[in-house]
């Protein structure tokens, strides 16, 4: 199997490609400026002052730190361009800070944290308009139902776009390590049983959701205020953030009862 080579004397690009590579679990070597590039090697990736005349048919050039996860996943796109996937799975794990997995005929190709559940949907969007497969799945985990629903919900409209299946995965088995938990928890929810969805689902915050929103909003404002059940129950929901809840409280003086 052909493997990623590194080829750069810029050594902050060069760290940050190693960790970019290591964090996705894909194997590499680094070659010296004197080093022949092996056969073994599908694609090299360098930096300009080390690219220059360098005549390697298969090469991605970074110039800056942003351009990193980028070039990575190029890399492993051609790496796979005369292999089609045959069966690419997602999987994710619902929650403040959702995880994602993105496996590539049983093997992780990629990975992703992020910072709210309104970022899944854009996400899988990138991913599907990267990587070429037979057949699509996203698979999100059952719990945190409020935040499950409206990760579904998002994916829904790119159902058209890109033709996959949704569905929603037994977690109650997966295990939660120290280190990535919810990025372990979407890799194993990735190989879970599911169930399809094929429609939006009604979102209904629970009182517990809403009073925890709530109390996030006291330690926001410095316990100045707390916003109302009404805004809360939007930001559960996915219609306000939590500052934007924060400032409409401020501004209109909504009623506690609300």
């Amino acid at each position: 199997m052909k493997i990623i080579a590194l080829k750069t004397d810029e050594f902050r690009l060069y760290y940050r490609l190693i960790e970019e590579l290591k964090k996705r679990n894909v194997s590499f070597i680094s070659l010296t400026k004197e080093e022949p590039i092996p056969c073994k090697v599908g694609v090299l990736i360098t930096t300009p002052s080390r690219g220059t005349g360098m005549d390697f048919h298969r090469k991605i050039t970074v110039e800056t730190e942003e351009d990193i996860p980028r070039a990575v996943d190029r890399a492993l796109e051609i790496l796979r361009g005369r292999m089609r996937i045959k069966y690419l799975i997602i999987g994710v794990d619902p929650g403040k800070s959702p995880g994602v997995a993105v496996m590539g005929d049983g093997e992780l190709i990629n990975q992703y944290k992020c910072y709210s559940p309104g970022e899944v949907s854009g996400i899988i969007e990138k991913v599907f308009s990267t990587y070429q497969a037979e057949n699509k799945k996203v698979k999100v985990g059952h719990q945190a139902v409020t935040i499950r629903n409206r990760i579904i919900n998002d994916l829904i409209e790119l159902v058209k776009k890109f033709d996959f299946i949704i569905e929603i995965a037994d977690e109650t088995s997966t295990t939660h390590s120290k280190h990535d938990p919810d990025i372990n928890a979407a890799i194993v929810i990735s190989s879970m049983p599911g169930v399809p969805v094929d429609r939006p689902i009604d979102i209904n915050p629970t009182q517990g959701e809403i009073k925890d929103i709530q109390r996030i909003s006291r330690m926001k404002s410095g316990s100045l205020m707390t916003i109302s059940r009404a805004l809360a129950a939007r930001v559960a929901v996915g219609e306000l953030d939590l500052v934007e809840a924060i400032e409409l409280q401020k501004r209109d003086g909504i009623s506690e009862n609300s």
